[in-house]
């Protein structure tokens, strides 16, 4: 079960499924896709969510290295720009 408190970032991919990062999840983000199926897209990162056209998931993680990371359609994870402050709401 997530809790929805206000620290949640949720972001919705192009297919309808919902996206959850929380504190809640244990630093993991989880996918619920259109059909209600729950399940983990990415462990060992939280933060601001937003997806762009091609499917891939940028998460803005709030710390000192003001990291954004992308994620893939298949969950590969790389880092996109560092250094960008604190990174709590992309769009």
């Amino acid at each position: 079960m997530i809790s929805m408190r206000a620290t949640a970032d949720l972001a919705c991919d192009q297919s309808g499924n919902l996206f959850v990062s929380a504190a809640s999840t244990n630093n993991a983000i989880v996918k619920f896709a259109s059909d209600g199926t729950k399940s983990t897209f990415a462990t060992g990162i939280e933060g601001a969510l937003a997806f762009d056209a091609a499917g891939n998931l940028f998460v803005g993680v709030s710390d000192a290295t003001g990291t954004i990371f992308k994620l893939a359609p298949d969950g590969t994870k790389s880092t996109f720009a560092e250094g960008v402050g604190n990174p709590v709401s992309l769009a």
